[in-house]
C-alpha cells in the first residue's frame, strides 16, 4: 500500500468524495507525508514498509513525486492524521474543528501503539 492508496480513505472521512474536490490530491499526499514525519518523532522508527523501503531512499529532488510503500500497521493512523489536517483548514466551523481534534487524537493513539 502506498500513500496514494490512502487518499480515497481520507476523502471519505472528510466527506470530499465528489469530483471538483475541496482538497487536491497533492495536499492530502502532503498531509500523509507529514504523518510519516510525526510517526518518526513519536515512534522513532526508520522503516514503514513491509519490504524495508523507506521514503528517504530517493534523491531529495524527487521526494515530492515519490509516495513510499506503507506497512498496513500504520495505515489507519496516517488516514486519521491527514483527515485531521484537512479539517484544520475549516477552523471557523465548530463541527469540523471538533472532528479535526478527534481524528488527530485517534492518529496519535495509533502512533503510540
Amino acid at each position: 500500500m502506498t500513500l496514494g492508496d490512502m487518499i480515497p480513505d481520507v476523502r471519505k472521512l472528510v466527506n470530499d468524495t465528489v469530483p471538483e474536490y475541496r482538497w487536491p490530491d497533492a495536499d492530502i499526499a502532503g498531509y500523509l507525508r507529514d504523518a510519516i514525519t510525526r510517526l518518526r518523532v513519536v515512534r522513532q522508527v526508520a522503516r514503514f514498509a513491509d519490504d524495508g523501503s523507506v521514503d528517504d531512499e530517493f534523491p531529495e529532488e524527487l521526494q515530492a513525486y515519490v509516495l513510499p510503500k506503507i506497512c498496513l500497521r500504520w495505515r489507519q493512523a496516517f488516514v486519521y492524521y491527514a483527515a485531521a489536517r484537512c479539517l484544520e483548514i475549516d477552523a471557523a466551523d465548530t463541527t469540523n474543528q471538533s472532528l479535526a481534534v478527534d481524528f488527530m487524537a485517534k492518529a496519535e493513539a495509533r502512533f503510540a501503539t
